[in-house]
């Protein structure tokens, strides 16, 4: 893998071109997923982007990168410069844990929380702007987690 990439499981799969897969990706340092993912990457299950890359690798090409893992089911995104969560995001229909932490976000995005129904953890950690989560989040079927730790928006959530 690139400089900035660590691949920390690898998958196995028989009859897929490459058959060997990185189901778990860390992206670090200067390193953006925008600069192009090969197809042993496309597929990854977790992705975690660190602080250094969250805050270097920024706008619609990068949000549009994370959006093309539509395997992704855990998130982490430390540093997110964003004020909200992508509407691309609503691509990633498999995902079952997203974190937020340590970012200026604002609000997340009702059509992306909308079709994130898999979701079972929503942790929005630090982010001190924080002022609003959709009433979507509410009606998520599997959602029994949410963590609004460091927020504003703490105090207006009402218990699920």
């Amino acid at each position: 893998l690139p400089e900035g990439l660590t691949c920390h499981v690898t998958a196995y799969e028989w009859f897929a071109s490459p058959p060997c897969r990185c189901a778990a990706l860390t992206v670090s340092g200067t390193r953006c997923l925008s600069s192009g993912l090969d197809s042993g990457i496309s597929s990854a299950k977790y992705l975690h982007l660190s602080a250094t890359a969250a805050s270097n690798c920024r706008g619609d090409a990068e949000n549009d990168a994370i959006a093309a893992l539509v395997n992704l089911r855990f998130l982490q995104v430390d540093g997110l410069g964003q004020a909200q969560v992508p509407e691309s995001w609503a691509a990633l229909t498999e995902l079952r844990v997203l974190r937020v932490r340590h970012s200026m976000l604002q609000e997340i995005d009702a059509t992306a929380v909308a079709s994130w129904r898999k979701l079972e953890q929503l942790e929005l950690v630090g982010c001190p702007s924080l002022q609003v989560v959709p009433r979507t989040v509410a009606n998520l079927p599997r959602l029994h987690t949410v963590a609004l730790l460091g927020s504003p928006a703490c105090e207006q959530v009402q218990v699920l």
